[in-house]
């Protein structure tokens, strides 16, 4: 009996093992994913996928949210080649994950990939899954087209958020798949690695605390902002000036209430 073998990425494509438990009431980070399905799989399978996904990452204290991207977008998605990860990026992750399907994988395309990432890309799309070739696993293994769609999402996105090419020999960023893992993960959650999960984790603690960092700027600018009026609109700029306040949060103040329009600028230097 022939052994099937599928690869969902490698170098700077890249793919996906281990099961875990879901326990996911603490989570450490959030990542936001925007989805542009050129392949039009559909809503209803779409919301499967990401709903998989979502439990796949919460397993690795992540909060995945998605959002729908819209078609329109076509010319910001463009493939970023030029920081081909040689280990751990260094760049930050972008706020927003672009992630693309295409119905057909291209001409010279591996023919076990089923899609490919670009972990280090500093703009346009980050992962990118072909159709076609998920439903070569799905139809061959008997897995859920939703489920592999999923799984090749996760790993791809994985490897964004591990800002590496890098793959494991277990879990979720297992470098190839065997028909046995497919067939496993048509019944359970394949889960990241603990180390890949620890990682992960690590990374977005940072952001979030860096994040949390901001508000209290924010917040008192609109404390200050509800005691002010637009004749007052220098004094405060003094005032934040001298408080050393993030440039340019009292012009996306008062553009916030209406005072003026944002492109009025306000300088504090």
């Amino acid at each position: 009996m022939r052994k099937v073998t599928f690869l969902i990425a490698g170098t700077l494509l890249t793919t996906l093992s281990a099961a875990a438990s879901d326990n996911s009431s603490q989570l450490d980070g959030q990542i936001i994913v925007s989805a542009y399905d050129f392949a039009h799989i559909g809503s209803k399978t779409l919301t499967q996928t990401e709903q998989l996904a979502t439990r796949i990452f919460a397993l690795a204290k992540v909060d995945a949210q998605w959002t729908s991207g819209s078609l329109a977008d076509v010319r910001t998605l463009m493939n970023d080649f030029s920081a081909t990860p040689s280990g751990r990026c260094a760049a930050p992750l972008p706020a927003v994950l672009k992630v693309q399907i295409f119905s057909l994988a291209p001409n010279g395309f591996p023919l076990q990939g089923l899609g490919y990432s670009l972990p280090c890309a500093g703009q346009g799309v980050q992962v990118t899954i072909f159709s076609d070739r998920v439903e070569a696993v799905s139809r061959t293994t008997l897995t859920s087209f939703y489920r592999v769609l999923a799984y090749a999402l996760a790993h791809e996105l994985g490897h964004v958020l591990l800002r590496s090419s890098v793959h494991e020999q277990s879990g979720l960023m297992k470098g190839i798949w065997t028909k046995a893992d497919w067939q496993r993960a048509a019944v359970t959650v394949i889960a990241f690695a603990p180390q890949d999960a620890s990682f992960i984790a690590g990374e977005l603690r940072v952001i979030k605390a860096r994040d949390t960092e901001q508000r209290p700027h924010d917040t008192a600018l609109l404390q200050i902002g509800t005691l002010i009026s637009k004749a007052s609109v220098n004094g405060l700029a003094r005032l934040l000036k001298f408080c050393k306040f993030r440039p340019g949060a009292l012009e996306d103040w008062y553009a916030g209430v209406g005072i003026f329009p944002k492109t009025k600028k306000i300088a504090i230097s």
